[in-house]
């Protein structure tokens, strides 16, 4: 469905969606990203540094450390919102995970509505409840180290195939 303007194609989606869903589910609509931000010392990462990155049929997101010490250093550390969204996911989901974040965000371009998810894990602390809406920059959680498993860094992914989720098998 192509509108001549973005903000139609976007009043049409919350009008469907308040109109034939429940009134909770109205109420769990987030605005749309206006731009998006590292997750570390927003906008730009300063003070940290990416020390492993993505590798296809491999390690499939970033480690973010930061870099004036050890891994212990990053420990406890803030995590902030990418971008504006609504906690899809807020929990430990153990395994190689640990407490982990998953935020949709949904933006317009060329005119039409897109959506991607940014997956947080490795998280000390959880500060976001599942329906959150969140805002660009605001804190979601802390640096952790998967109740002890791993050294101590942020472990961070962008899906915009949504069925991916914290599975990738």
């Amino acid at each position: 469905m192509h509108l001549r303007n973005p903000q139609t194609l976007l009043a049409a989606f919350l009008i469907l969606l308040t109109g034939l869903l429940c009134p909770a589910l109205a109420q769990s609509i987030s605005k749309t990203a206006e731009g998006f931000d590292l997750p570390v010392a927003p906008p730009n990462g300063e003070g940290y540094y990416k020390s492993r990155g993505f590798r296809a049929g491999g390690h499939l997101g970033e480690d973010w450390l930061v870099t004036d010490g050890s891994s212990a250093r990053s420990l406890g550390k803030p995590v902030h919102a990418i971008g504006n969204g609504l906690v899809v996911l807020a929990r430990d989901i153990h395994v190689a995970w640990g407490n982990v974040v998953v935020i949709r965000h949904s933006w317009i371009e060329n005119r039409q509505l897109r959506f991607a998810d940014s997956l947080y894990a490795h998280l000390d602390r959880i500060h976001m409840k599942e329906g959150q809406q969140v805002s660009r920059g605001q804190l979601i959680g802390t640096i952790g180290n998967n109740h002890g498993m791993y050294p101590a860094h942020l472990h961070f992914e962008i899906h915009k195939d949504l069925t991916i989720g914290v599975n990738h098998a």
